[in-house]
């Protein structure tokens, strides 16, 4: 992988993080689990996974690895900003 993939790779992982983060629901999470997370859901968006989808990992993730309880509009809320991220971010990377 050359260096600009990879330095891009980091600027996508820590994106999502401050998405993540901003929610305010993960209170207890383990910073390495957080870029593997991340880097999952970087896999999904690049196998155009649709917006259900990103939503029900979210969803997952916070129920299995972090207990905690979420109704689905805090992880469709998340969710869509990761999906709106995810397009814009490609649309331009098309254009130019």
């Amino acid at each position: 992988m050359n260096t600009l993939k990879i330095e891009k790779a980091v600027d996508n992982i820590l994106y999502l993080k401050k998405i993540i983060k901003a929610s305010k629901l993960t209170p207890n999470y383990k910073e390495n689990e957080l870029n593997s997370f991340c880097r999952y859901i970087l896999t999904q968006l690049n196998n155009q996974a649709s917006l259900s989808k990103i939503s029900s990992i979210i969803n997952d993730e916070f129920t299995v690895n972090y207990n905690l309880t979420t109704n689905i509009y805090n992880t469709n809320r998340i969710a869509t900003k990761i999906f709106n991220w995810w397009n814009l971010k490609t649309t331009y990377a098309q254009a130019h």
